[in-house]
């Protein structure tokens, strides 16, 4: 799997902006990005995911509207995922669960929260351990 895009929302409610890297680091999780708890410093979603929910509402919806830190392409993201390690580019993330669709889903694009809430196609969400930069193109490696 590779970093195919980034975003942060620098303030709570704000447009997620695309950005070309993000630096992360155990206290403040994502850099610049508004504020997140400890088990939640960071979100990942699957292009492939991502677009099969798309194709399920019948149209093709900007993956920033997920609200997402970093847009993953080449796999998907299921159960046996949470508990586990991912080091992208520097930093080493441990992933404490699924990032669960709320209704700001259906209010972007109607069907879109039925369609992201079957097989994880939310995303996941995680937590900084070690700190450094992520940039397009870096691979995502599962340590376990």
């Amino acid at each position: 799997m590779r970093v195919t895009d980034l975003a942060v929302r620098p303030t709570k409610g704000a447009t997620p902006e695309r950005v070309m890297e993000i630096s992360c680091d155990p206290e403040s999780g994502v850099i610049g990005d508004h504020g997140t708890s400890r088990r939640r410093q960071i979100t990942l979603l699957s292009a492939e995911q991502w677009q099969t929910a798309c194709t399920e509402v019948g149209c093709d919806v900007a993956w920033t509207t997920r609200r997402a830190n970093l847009f993953i392409s080449g796999g998907e993201f299921t159960e046996k995922h949470s508990g586990k390690r991912f080091r992208i580019g520097e930093v080493l993330i441990h992933i404490h669960g699924e990032l669960v669709p709320c209704q700001q889903m259906e209010d972007q694009q109607l069907g879109l929260l039925s369609a992201l809430q079957p097989d994880w196609r939310g995303g996941l969400h995680g937590e900084i351990i070690e700190s450094g930069t992520i940039r397009p193109g870096d691979t995502v490696e599962l340590i376990g």
